[in-house]
């Protein structure tokens, strides 16, 4: 059996194990062998029976350095549901994969999945920016009339809430436009803040009507039922550190990566963490993407250049005066930082440090699409922006697939077995 072992894995690229469902001695000669695991299950399954498997997976994971993956074959492409199988808490699981039934009608799920496991996969960073980020549709669009098939999904604030809907709908932009959309016209509703101002404690709106609204597009589900992977990033304030997060509730964690200090409260963590917006520590988290193993890294960029010549106004400054200066027509307005302005500011000033650095190491193509007119909170500007986005990324897009026409072919064609083993006396 070793000499035959050894003839598969020198002469083909990629050997292929199906195991037993219980520990056998060739399920255990699998393990011994693998450097990729795939547990397979259906999304009725309540849980995975690994009672006996589970020390040599474990010992595979944390001591092999193998990769253990959970293929779920899901039974509706709709929303996940709290009721969703606890396979999350499998501690040595790296990701989840979901494949839609039936199988014929959801082959791009299969696809990605082979280009995952054989580093084949493109991987898409959307960075955060308030209403600009709504340009990240169009950028998406652009991508898919263009052939190019997004495996991965990632981003901060508003790019990881753009991120979210396509992770959850990948390849129906019609849907995501949707509920964006609404999510769009509860964000662009002055009036509806008001009752949501609050004593301004630790911030000036209680967040209710924002938790709602992120409830409203994905109900319960959680990041493990994502059609992508996706993971997204926010700023934990107690641990001073970055939060990445590929699993748990998925409207929270978009609702803890779009938390600008002062505007909503920290999500508050049974952990003790307090998380904010991830733009104050990572807003295009290319450097997290790479580390997911993908070969491509597309990256979207729409935080705001700030270029603008502001007033000396020295070392004071009264609203009362900047606000009659504006009403007086016999003088020149004068241009002073608003809050909005600088909440922008503090939210990128980490990222601007290193962003060369990001764009050099980690991402092949760069996008910078043009919306720097765009507010923060224009979000009633939706189509313009997402049209800004696509005629922007379209031209773009194939120049860069002309240049690299080896990446392109790479990530275009799965890559698929060259032998498989079997037991012949236990199945």
């Amino acid at each position: 059996m070793s000499a035959w072992l050894a003839e598969m894995e020198s002469s083909h690229q990629l050997v292929v194990f199906e195991a037993d469902a219980v520990l056998t001695p060739w399920t255990k000669l699998c393990i011994r062998q693998a450097d990729h695991i795939l547990l397979v299950c259906k999304d009725t399954d309540q849980e995975l029976d690994l009672k006996d498997l589970n020390p040599l997976l474990l010992q595979a994971y944390s001591i092999k350095n193998v990769e253990v993956n959970i293929v779920r074959m899901k039974s509706t492409t709709a929303h996940g549901s709290a009721n969703t199988p606890p396979l999350h808490q499998v501690e040595y699981v790296n990701y989840f994969h979901n494949i839609r039934m039936p199988l014929h009608e959801n082959t791009n799920d299969m696809l990605r999945v082979a280009r995952r496991l054989t580093g084949r996969s493109i991987g898409l960073v959307l960075g955060g920016g308030g209403a600009r980020g709504l340009a990240h549709i169009g950028i998406l669009k652009a991508l898919e009339e263009c052939g190019l098939d997004v495996d991965v999904v990632g981003g901060t604030s508003m790019g990881a809430l753009i991120a979210a809907l396509y992770a959850q709908y990948p390849k129906d932009l019609e849907r995501v436009i949707k509920h964006a959309r609404r999510f769009s016209s509860k964000a662009a509703n002055k009036l509806a803040k008001l009752f949501e101002l609050t004593l301004p404690i630790a911030s000036w709106f209680d967040g209710s009507s924002f938790n709602t609204g992120l409830q409203l597009e994905f109900g319960m589900t959680r990041i493990e039922d994502l059609v992508l992977n996706f993971f997204c990033i926010s700023t934990d304030i107690v641990k001073k550190c970055t939060g990445v997060h590929r699993s748990g509730t998925l409207w929270r964690y978009v609702r803890a990566s779009m938390s600008l200090q002062g505007y909503l409260p920290p999500i508050s963590e049974p952990s003790g963490s307090l998380l904010l917006d991830g733009g104050y520590v990572n807003n295009l988290p290319a450097d997290v993407m790479k580390e997911e193993g993908v070969k491509i890294v597309f990256a979207v960029d729409v935080g705001r250049d700030n270029t603008r010549d502001y007033f000396h106004y020295g070392d004071t400054l009264s609203g009362w005066w900047v606000f009659l200066n504006k009403l007086n027509p016999f003088t020149p307005t004068v241009q002073v930082p608003s809050m909005g302005e600088i909440t922008d500011a503090l939210a990128y000033a980490a990222f601007y440090q290193n962003k060369a650095y990001v764009i050099n190491h980690y991402v092949d193509l760069y996008f910078k699409p043009p919306v720097q007119a765009i507010g923060t909170l224009e979000f009633d500007k939706l189509d313009l922006t997402i049209q800004l986005g696509y005629d922007y990324a379209l031209p773009k897009i194939k120049d860069w697939m002309k240049k690299n026409p080896h990446l392109v072919t790479h990530v275009r064609q799965p890559h698929g077995a060259s032998a498989t083993g079997r037991s012949n006396s236990t199945r």
